[in-house]
């Protein structure tokens, strides 16, 4: 499947052509997406292993919608957070069906009961976590795993988050819960929490330099969301430019 999958992101098949492909391998249409994607992010020249390993990501994240998770430590008044800790929780994303460049986080439900509360970002990597507050999105963390690291390739909070009400009318508003923590740490600390369920004992954050994106390059609080939060982590620089720690 993971060969076929290669030959796809160099050839660039139509999805229908592959799906018919899947079903004469005997395996779930979706499942060939998924190995496709991963071939396109990974690289096509990548070892079938790195290639089991993100489904197997993929796989393990999904699984699991609500991440167990301790916030306290993060807070910066753990004093008074006892009063918040309820309105929190760290959740799983993992696409379903990514094409192209990039993996998108379509509009997903996140509340129960509120299928119109939705919010919108562009994730960097097959998988992820995401920091709710209220039900409601506000900070993204996305890995993928190469020559058995865990490499967080993103750390976002979200900017504007939309809730849409009967027609024409919408009301946006930004996140609230993110100012109470060192959400960038939260989303690391969770990262690896994720590798350790999974048996992976190295983790590398990308650096704000080495980023994908021209604007986080840019950024100078990008630094502080990515290279100081590492580094507080008891990250080390490496000879890459990303910040590695065995865990």
């Amino acid at each position: 499947m993971f060969i076929l999958a290669n030959q796809m992101s160099i050839a660039g098949w139509p999805k229908d052509e592959y799906a018919y492909d899947a079903v004469q391998l005997g395996v779930r249409p979706k499942f060939l997406l998924q190995a496709r994607s991963i071939a396109g992010e990974v690289g096509t020249t990548a070892l079938a292993s790195d290639s089991l390993a993100n489904y197997a990501l993929i796989e393990s994240v999904r699984s699991s919608h609500v991440i167990p998770f301790k916030l306290d430590s993060f807070a910066h008044r753990p004093d008074t957070f006892s009063k918040s800790r309820e309105k929190y929780a760290v959740r799983s994303i993992a696409h379903e069906d990514a094409q192209g460049a990039g993996w998108v986080f379509h509009p997903n439900e996140l509340e129960g009961g509120n299928p119109e509360t939705l919010s919108h970002v562009f994730l960097d990597a097959p998988v992820g976590l995401q920091l709710v507050f209220q039900g409601k999105t506000e900070a993204v963390v996305s890995f993928t795993v190469s020559s058995e690291t865990l490499v967080i390739r993103q750390l976002q909070g979200i900017s504007t988050i939309t809730e849409m009400t009967p027609a024409p009318f919408a009301r946006r508003y930004g996140p609230r819960g993110l100012a109470r923590l060192r959400w960038s740490e939260v989303l690391i600390k969770a990262a690896e929490q994720v590798a350790t369920s999974v048996g992976i004992t190295h983790v590398a954050v990308v650096s704000a330099a080495n980023n994908a994106w021209e604007s986080v390059r840019s950024s100078d609080s990008a630094r502080n969301t990515y290279d100081y939060a590492a580094q507080s982590m008891g990250y080390q620089i490496a000879g890459d430019g990303d910040w590695h720690k065995s865990i």
